[in-house]
């Protein structure tokens, strides 16, 4: 929709240049005063040009800001446009079945690509995290993300704190599955006690941490 709006606006001030300028154009034609029409065509590209981007370049800046304003969650595939744009970054986007709901993808194919994949960090987030382990709300997502854990070199769990001693229907893997555990306030104690023994290290914001 944002770039439907976009190349809207585009089209219609670029018919209004036209229609501006091709008057001029002709008579200038028709008078034989090429120098005149060349000229006049090279000033219409310009200003056009110039004119395009006031639309274009504010959204290409803000693109992140925009998203969020208009769609108040981006769906997922809406984080690989973003990335792409960083140029020391090389985005791949694996094959599947798309998820209509959040954008993600899932199936058999899915799975049959990352497993050649042995990557050196992989960043998961989960629908449940208790002493009995990572859990995920359905199976498809639930494999994609132990399928991701599997070969991963740094093994980072994203998980707010809403999700502690919960637990849903798919199992993804134990504590010592992942390395890492980033999230907005620490665990409970029994929790915590778990996760250390799993190796894990917990991150948390410096204020929620003990003593803050």
């Amino acid at each position: 929709a944002i770039a439907n709006s976009i190349i809207g606006h585009c089209n219609t001030l670029s018919g209004s240049m036209i229609g501006a300028f091709s008057p001029a154009i002709t008579n200038a034609c028709g008078a034989r005063d090429y120098a005149q029409m060349r000229a006049m065509a090279y000033r219409t590209c310009k200003v056009g040009t110039l004119l395009s981007l006031l639309f274009i370049l504010p959204m290409a800046l803000e693109l992140r800001e925009v998203l969020t304003l208009w769609l108040k969650e981006p769906p997922a595939y809406a984080v690989f446009l973003l990335l792409a744009e960083n140029p020391d970054l090389r985005v791949i986007i694996a094959c599947g079945t798309v998820r209509p709901n959040s954008g993600s993808l899932y199936g058999a194919d899915t799975l049959n690509y990352l497993s050649g994949l042995n990557p050196g960090y992989c960043f998961i987030s989960c629908g449940g995290l208790s002493a009995n382990g990572i859990t995920e709300s359905t199976f498809e997502q639930g494999a994609i993300k132990r399928q991701m854990l599997h070969g991963a070199g740094k093994r980072i769990l994203l998980c707010d704190s809403s999700k502690f001693e919960k637990k849903c229907l798919y199992r993804i893997g134990g504590l010592d599955e992942v390395d890492i555990l980033v999230s907005d306030q620490l665990p409970s104690p029994q929790l915590s006690s778990c996760l250390a023994q799993a190796g894990v290290r917990v991150i948390v914001p410096q204020n929620k941490q003990p003593g803050a």
